[in-house]
């Protein structure tokens, strides 16, 4: 059988031979990148741009094309809208499994973010809401990797409260702080949802 083998290999045509060395450069150069500076391990930042409840900026991590790791921290700098001022801050961090070693991915994300809102008549704050939780869930989505070791991807995640608390000073004030606190216990006290729509990165 070998030497059947070998005299085909031998006599195949010029567009044949081409055909093996496609084949073989394929086999050679995945349309993923899966090696970088460290071995089996890309390592690299990201950008998380559409997301909710805020961009953000972090570190991405993928060992041996099958376990993923990620650090983030995203923040809405102060802004003032009718008044109020506004600030949120958090950060995440996730543990993801990649079951088909492709960039379909299931895993879980802890965190903890901060909101404020500051209602304010000159210089003097009048009243003010701080909402805080730290929350742990389940997370999927997709990392798309390409050789070059650029990368997009989107996640959804939903994260339950583990501590949630609510403040508003003074406590019998009105406005728009309060009402933002009535609306956060409706609607947060049990949990967030996170939604990245659209990141993207480089591995090394």
């Amino acid at each position: 059988m070998l030497p059947i083998i070998l005299f085909s290999l031998l006599s195949a045509t010029p567009q044949s031979r081409d055909d093996l060395e496609w084949v073989a450069d394929k086999e050679a150069a995945p349309d993923t990148k899966t090696a970088g500076l460290i071995p089996y391990v890309l390592i690299g930042p990201k950008l998380s741009l559409l997301t909710l409840p805020s961009p953000g900026v972090g570190v991405e991590v993928k060992i041996w094309q099958l376990v993923g790791l990620s650090a983030e921290y995203g923040f809405v700098p102060r802004i003032n809208i009718s008044g109020v001022d506004y600030q949120y801050g958090s950060w995440q961090g996730s543990l993801k499994i990649f079951p088909f070693r492709g960039a379909f991915f299931i895993g879980g994300v802890v965190g903890k973010y901060r909101f404020i809102a500051s209602q304010k008549n000159g210089d003097l704050t009048t009243s003010e809401t701080t909402v805080e939780s730290t929350y742990l869930g389940p997370q999927l989505g997709w990392r798309w990797v390409s050789r070059s070791g650029f990368f997009t991807g989107m996640d959804f995640a939903y994260g339950f409260s583990l501590k949630y608390a609510s403040t508003l000073t003074p406590p019998n004030s009105n406005g728009t702080p309060a009402e933002i606190k009535r609306n956060a216990d409706k609607y947060l006290e049990k949990g967030i949802p996170l939604l990245g729509f659209f990141q993207l990165g480089w591995l090394f």
